[in-house]
């Protein structure tokens, strides 16, 4: 598993990221940032933790859910409650 300079442990599995965000992850560590490509965002685990898009307001994560992500939109993660587990799949 690789742990980034972003404040999650990731890893490559079977064609996915796998994101794991600690409970303890620094508020500063969840910024605005756009990605490269478009994206699907598979909750896997977490309470409380929100997405936010630009102009928008944030919505819950809930687990077993699917979000997707265009390409070159303004987003971030606002902290929840507990560990936030993600799986993306990139286009």
């Amino acid at each position: 598993m690789d742990t980034g300079e972003f404040g999650f442990l990731e890893e490559s599995r079977n064609g996915f990221l796998i994101r794991y965000f600690p409970i303890d992850i620094p508020e500063d560590f969840l910024y605005w940032h756009q990605d490269k490509k478009d994206r699907l965002v598979f909750v896997m685990h977490g309470e409380g933790w929100k997405i936010q898009f630009e102009d928008e307001l944030p919505i819950y994560f809930s687990k077993g859910m699917v979000y997707p992500i265009p390409k070159d939109k303004f987003h971030r993660l606002i902290k929840g409650s507990s560990e936030l587990i993600i799986k993306i799949k990139e286009f």
